[in-house]
């Protein structure tokens, strides 16, 4: 209930305040959000209310502001060292995709040249084994042409050996006359 009251108070002449005032301090400069305002602990801490017949004690609303404050700033603090780290870990955060990035694309190129390589090889390796197939061809025929060279020089060779061997065998019967022919 006091809590409240205290609300309604509060807020009845803040936002003529707010008007004239542009200062920051250490939690930062005032901020509007969604239509409501972002308290500052000096605006708690120089907040003054005006004072009527049956008001509340103003020791104890003097201690309730001033505990108000106290928290009020350890919560501002801390919501600057998180609003801090948040900075931070969003830098990291994209700091590691700029490092994933650069990873996912130092693999695209080495897959790529994989391929490349691959393909060179597979192009490198058809072009040897055509090479190979023409010159194995090559050497089948020359094969063949040199054994047909051999099988018609040893046919030829053949037949000049029958017709020396015939011109022997008429030799030797011309030399059997001749020394039948001498007695």
């Amino acid at each position: 209930m006091i809590h409240t009251q205290l609300r309604k108070i509060y807020f009845k002449g803040y936002w003529e305040q707010y008007q004239e005032r542009k200062t920051s301090h250490n939690c930062g400069e005032v901020r509007v959000r969604r239509g409501s305002i972002v308290l500052r602990p000096i605006d708690i801490q120089n907040k003054e209310f005006e004072k009527k017949l049956k008001g509340y004690n103003c020791d104890e609303v003097d201690d309730f502001l001033d505990v108000v404050i106290q928290d009020y700033e350890l919560l501002c603090k801390e919501n600057q060292t998180l609003k801090d780290k948040i900075g931070l870990l969003t830098e990291t955060v994209e700091r590691y995709k700029q490092m994933e990035n650069t990873m996912q694309k130092s693999i695209d190129i080495a897959k790529q040249a994989a391929e490349d390589a691959k393909r060179n090889a597979e192009t490198e390796a058809n072009a040897i084994i055509s090479k190979a197939k023409l010159d194995a061809s090559y050497l089948a025929r020359q094969i063949d042409d040199e054994h047909m060279k051999r099988h018609q020089e040893m046919l030829s060779l053949k037949g000049e050996i029958e017709q020396y061997k015939m011109q022997i065998k008429s030799l030797c019967a011309n030399v059997m006359k001749m020394v039948d022919n001498i007695d």
